[in-house]
């Protein structure tokens, strides 16, 4: 239904087995676009929960907030599930236990996702040519832990947004910060401002298995800033090619194993397709990790006797690219 304020709320479902679905009818998905003429917001989660939207394009241009509004102490167990998000001054902001899987999530002003609260997974989705973080993990209200941010792909992030009181700002890719037990693998973080940053007391986080490559400052920085990080694991990354530092890390506890810096050998790192080619010196660098047992393909990890660094596991059979999508007017 439409809302006052110029969007779309919902009626809630009951449980994750009986959600209420909002979907583009078979062979429509990505042709049916919602744009409001105004007010703040395409969609509102207002004290709604076991909601499945997909297959829609979710238009914010004409909004003057954000394109997803989900109420970070009211709602929980909703699924935004192969959607195009676009053109707003924030994506999706909000609370925890919500899946975000297989959706573009572009041409923000601001941030991709900026949220909060525990029990989120961040999957499979697409990120490009938002000004400001592609995700921002924080709230003050609810310390964002044990969210899962795996298999996505960043890239032209960061490179300027506005913030109220401090003017024009630049941001790496992923910013984790304030909660405990989130992780971050097989991500692909290439041609943003920075890559991926952990502080702001975030603790325990793990970051293991993504291929960060060509930022503009550094890859990974593990920082001190603001009570700083915690206990942090760094584990069978591929980080190359940036202007700034590969790796920074001045967090507390950190453990630093088997990330490798130099050129790895991928298929082709600016086109977008980062399978190790034969011959990789990456290759066999990893160690195994129980954590993330398949690569960004879903291929076994290790295989064999090998564990390679990096979100692609070395296969010598063919494989699918990895391209850039083509960005949406």
């Amino acid at each position: 239904m439409v809302n006052r304020s110029g969007g779309f709320t919902f009626q809630r479902g009951t449980s994750m087995n009986a959600m209420t679905r909002y979907a583009a009818y078979p062979g429509e998905e990505g042709k049916v676009v919602l744009q409001p003429p105004g007010g703040n917001f395409v969609m509102l989660f207002g004290g709604t929960s076991y909601v499945e939207v997909s297959g829609l394009v979710l238009d914010a241009s004409k909004t003057e907030g954000g394109a997803v509004v989900i109420t970070r102490e009211k709602d929980h167990h909703n699924r935004l599930l192969r959607n195009e998000i676009r053109n707003g001054r924030e994506g999706i902001s909000g609370g925890g236990e919500h899946e975000i899987i297989g959706n573009r999530i572009h041409h923000m002003r601001g941030y991709g996702i900026y949220t909060g609260g525990d029990n989120g997974l961040v999957e499979g989705n697409i990120f490009y040519e938002n000004g400001g973080y592609a995700i921002h993990l924080f709230q003050q209200s609810q310390e964002p832990s044990n969210w899962v941010i795996r298999n996505n792909i960043f890239f032209d992030n960061g490179r300027g947004y506005i913030k109220r009181g401090s003017g024009q700002r630049t941001a790496p890719a992923v910013l984790i910060s304030r909660g405990r037990n989130n992780q971050v693998y097989n991500n692909l973080v290439y041609h943003n401002h920075a890559g991926i940053f952990v502080g702001y007391g975030a603790a325990d986080t793990l970051m293991a298995h993504n291929t960060v490559y060509g930022n503009d400052d550094y890859g990974i920085l593990v920082s001190s800033e603001h009570s700083g990080s915690r206990n942090t694991r760094v584990i069978n990354n591929i980080v190359w090619g940036h202007r700034g530092e590969q790796i920074l890390n001045t967090g507390t506890n950190t453990t630093l194993q088997a990330n490798f810096t130099s050129e790895p050998g991928v298929v082709n790192a600016d086109g977008g397709d980062f399978h190790l080619r034969d011959g990789s010196p990456a290759i066999g660098t990893g160690v195994p990790l129980r954590d993330v047992p398949v690569d960004m393909a879903g291929g076994a990890r290790p295989a064999g006797s090998s564990c390679d660094a990096g979100a692609f596991q070395f296969t010598a059979a063919p494989h699918d690219n990895q391209p850039r999508p083509a960005p949406v007017p």
